[in-house]
């Protein structure tokens, strides 16, 4: 591999590896991808349905505001694949689906008082209006939702949403994380109020290539299944990178998109303050069982789920939001759950899960049975939503770490927002503009 003053690594093929590469690339680096699994785009990332059809293994949408990753996509040229969708949301409260998709909707909720009604809208309008976050740091999400909607609204509904969310975790959460959450939805509503959310024709696979492509013609290497498992400093202006196979590659520079787990394991000589604060962050692991249905199961796309006993906090059906079609007709139901990664559902198989699972989604559909589902996938990702708690901003790391030509970015950086598709282009980009800057 040559080594030039322009040569560098990127670790992690996410889209915050390929944007920064893009944005490198540009500039005339010589930049080289490694990515340890068999194909890009990390949590965005897709599987095969057979017959040319794919899906991604985690959900995904964007929303209205999502200009980082919308501006990228047309500066690539697949700007025709962008589709704005009216999607329906609703919850499981109290053994019931309700719709939640406008705020007609929030007015006919019958598990809340009238009064309660309108003081969790006007909760959610709250939101829209705070732009200084920094006084939330301060406060819990538990207090603030309190707060903000009544403790009725919370006890019925925000509470055991935040423990299907973050479980043990719920009360040390941060206001942030919410006052965020209310924002992003509030600013994808048209006029009337109906969510209208953004996915791609094609899906993210379709995206994914086309990023790829572009990658290539501008002389990127992207190497795939080459996990790295060492990089060393040589000398002033080289690092030694190691893959677990054994090959060696020399570059100038080195920049890590993954979690922080990886740079932990491969570099051994990080400034102490650096590698202390990325151990502070803690995360919760995801677990995703991906059902390939012969008819629909709800007639929403996004059902939060208001039951602190149930196994998902989410049951995403994504072909009422994509056309089933698109999928030669199936139906695709997504069952998510954020949890530690000692609990017992996170060491579960697929069989296991669907068994456990079932009694559950026939509270919600009482004639769901398991000749319903034609086929199943499990996917599991053990850094998947970093734990906002108070004074979260203290613990933020720079994307230089301290060594000369090494630098670190990643879903745990991502603050005031929440990690996502779009912000990992951002931060994708902020790193090349880093670089390139010096």
């Amino acid at each position: 591999m040559g080594n030039n003053n322009k040569s560098i690594a990127i670790i992690g093929a996410g889209l915050a590896g390929l944007s920064c590469a893009y944005d490198l690339a540009k500039e005339g680096y010589s930049v080289t991808i490694f990515e340890r699994d068999d194909q890009i785009g990390g949590l965005a990332g897709s599987f095969s349905l057979g017959n040319g059809t794919t899906v991604e293994k985690f959900y995904h949408h964007l929303f209205a505001s999502d200009n980082a990753i919308l501006d990228f996509v047309k500066e690539m040229g697949l700007g025709e694949k962008i589709k704005v969708n009216k999607t329906k949301t609703g919850i499981f409260c109290n053994q019931k689906v309700y719709s939640l998709a406008s705020p007609l909707d929030l007015l006919k909720f019958k598990e809340l008082k009238f009064i309660d009604r309108i003081r969790m809208g006007l909760g959610a309008l709250k939101a829209k209006f705070i732009n200084n976050y920094m006084p939330l740091e301060k406060i819990l999400a538990t207090s603030w939702l309190q707060s903000a909607c009544g403790k009725n609204v919370y006890n019925k509904v925000w509470k055991s949403l935040l423990i299907g969310k973050f479980g043990d975790f719920y009360d040390k959460i941060s206001a942030v994380w919410i006052w965020n959450k209310f924002k992003l939805r509030g600013g994808s509503r048209d006029k009337q109020g109906n969510e209208c959310l953004i996915y791609f024709h094609g899906g993210f696979k379709g995206l994914l290539d086309g990023i790829s492509l572009k990658l290539k013609e501008l002389g990127v290497q992207i190497l795939l299944n080459k996990e790295i498992s060492q990089v060393k400093k040589e000398g002033n202006d080289n690092f030694l990178i190691t893959s677990l196979d054994g090959e060696n590659f020399n570059f100038e520079k080195v920049a890590f998109t993954t979690s922080p787990e990886v740079l932990l394991n491969s570099v051994n000589f990080l400034p102490k303050d650096y590698e202390n604060k990325l151990r502070s962050i803690k995360y919760l692991a995801n677990i995703c069982l991906v059902l390939i249905l012969n008819k629909n199961f709800t007639n929403t796309y996004w059902l939060n789920i208001s039951d602190e006993n149930f196994p998902f906090v989410g049951i995403i059906e994504h072909t009422n939001f994509d056309d089933k079609s698109h999928y030669g007709g199936k139906h695709i139901l997504y069952l998510s759950k954020y949890l530690s990664e000692d609990n017992k559902l996170y060491k579960f198989t697929k069989e296991e899960l669907i068994s456990y699972s079932l009694e559950y989604l026939q509270k919600i559909n009482k004639d769901f049975s398991i000749n319903d589902i034609d086929e199943s996938f499990l996917f599991k990702a053990r850094y998947s939503q970093p734990i906002i708690v108070k004074d979260y901003s203290k613990l933020l790391y720079d994307m230089k770490t301290g060594i000369d030509g090494l630098y670190f970015t990643s879903m745990s950086q991502i603050y005031p927002q929440d990690r996502g598709t779009n912000y990992a282009v951002l931060y994708g980009r902020k790193l090349a503009n880093l670089i390139i800057k010096g």
